[in-house]
Order: structure tokens, then sequence, then C-alpha cells
């Protein structure tokens, strides 16, 4: 009988091994491949480099750390539009912000543009609002906004908001999340 008791606990033992090394590439975190861990390590600096977009990464992180939420920047894009003399310029924007998150749940995708006046700006989020089929006021977060439903069964798709100078789309199928990317982009504009 004490034989079987040492086997049986012998195998307990190895199963638990067994799992402890498996289970984290069962679940997906343990190995990332180099090409990933490249695009995040990039996506990761830009947003450093620029002072709106490393605002809002930081608060996003620090806010959702402590609400037990872990995001991952999954791709990002700074772009300083140069225009030279004479060209016509159709969007007239100072600078575009564009940032994607996962979570395990959820995706995000944030899109911050600066423009050169706030008339500018708002234009652009009256185009947008042309264009689309199906929208509903929102002014909760800026001097404009929106919000982008599905047509079809009127499930949230996004908002997008205009607050001075910025115009501010969030993409996501939350409104709660939605609410709290909104915040945290405000917060990144604020005194720019």
């Amino acid at each position: 009988m004490k034989k079987n008791s040492w086997i049986l606990l012998i195998a307990c033992l190895a199963f638990g091994v067994m799992v402890a090394f498996i289970y984290p590439t069962l679940k997906g975190e343990a190995q990332i491949s180099p090409e990933t861990q490249k695009v995040q390590d990039e996506a990761l600096s830009i947003v450093k480099g620029q002072a709106i977009s490393n605002t809002f990464y930081e608060t996003l992180t620090d806010e959702e750390r402590s609400m037990g939420m872990s995001w991952k920047l999954k791709s990002s894009r700074f772009n300083r539009q140069s225009f030279e003399e004479g060209v016509i310029r159709t969007m007239q924007v100072d600078e575009k912000y564009a940032m994607s998150f996962s979570s395990d749940k959820s995706k995000v995708d944030v899109f911050i543009d600066k423009y050169e006046s706030p008339e500018l700006a708002s234009k652009s989020l009256n185009s947008l609002i042309l264009s689309m089929g199906y929208i509903d006021s929102n002014k909760e977060f800026g001097d404009d906004g929106i919000k982008i439903l599905d047509g079809k069964n009127g499930k949230l798709l996004g908002i997008r908001f205009r607050k001075n100078k910025f115009t501010i789309s969030i993409s996501c199928d939350s409104e709660a999340i939605a609410r709290r990317f909104a915040n945290y982009a405000l917060k990144a504009i604020e005194g720019h």
C-alpha cells in the first residue's frame, strides 16, 4: 500500500511541475514571437517620443492598473503633417496620433488629431457626421461629439468628439471602456 501512495505522490508532483511549465504557453503569454515583440517595442517607442501620446499612455497604464485591467499596445503611429507651399491641404492636420490597444476581452483604437484651429477641427467632425449612416449626438466629452452606432443593431462602434483644436476618435464596442479612454485622451491634450 505504501508503494502505491509514493507512486501516486510522485505522479501528482510530476503533473504539477509539467502544468507549471506548460500553463503559460497555453495561456499565450509566455511566448511572444520576436517579430511581435519588435512591433510592440517600436510602437511603445513612438508613443513615448511624443508628449500627447506619452501622457495618454501613462494615464491609461496607471488608471487601468488601479482597476486591475491590463492593456497591450499593439501598434502606434505619429505623423507631423508637412506641406509644401501651393499644395492643396485637404485635412489641415498639424499632428496625428493613432494607437491600438488590446486586452483579453476588448480591442480599442484611439485617434487624436490636432488641427490648425478649432474651426477646422469642427469642420472635420461635421464632415464625418454627414458621411456616417447612424449616429447619436453626444457632447459629454467636448465641444461637439457623436456616438457611432451599428446601423443594423444599434450597437456602439465608437465615439468621436472635438475639444478645442483636437478631434478624438475611440473605436470600441464597450461604452464604459470608450468613456474611460475618452477621459484619458482629454487629460493627454490638456494644455496643448
